[in-house]
């Protein structure tokens, strides 16, 4: 069964905003925090929806260096599948 996720929630303003306002008061006392993510997608998404002008300053979303399948070239993934099938070796 292919269930959708209904997000309609977060495209409500008033609760977008209630939910930023409970972030601020949950991290308040908290010491600087950075939050690294590694896909290209996360990145889009977090830039797409401005997430980060809901987060208090000392809250950081940092962009890593993107997921392995993300930033490989295709002839890299099917030069490693190729070598994955080579007899006696472990990739």
């Amino acid at each position: 069964m292919n269930k959708k996720l209904n997000l309609d929630a977060f495209k409500n303003r008033e609760i977008v905003n209630k939910l930023a306002q409970e972030i601020k008061l949950i991290s308040e006392d908290m010491a600087p925090v950075k939050i690294m993510h590694i896909c290209g997608s996360h990145e889009n998404a977090i830039v797409r929806y401005a997430i980060r002008q809901f987060l208090p300053a000392h809250i950081k979303l940092i962009a890593g260096p993107g997921c392995p399948v993300c930033i490989c070239p295709v002839e890299a993934i099917d030069e490693a599948i190729t070598l994955s099938l080579q007899p006696k070796v472990t990739f």
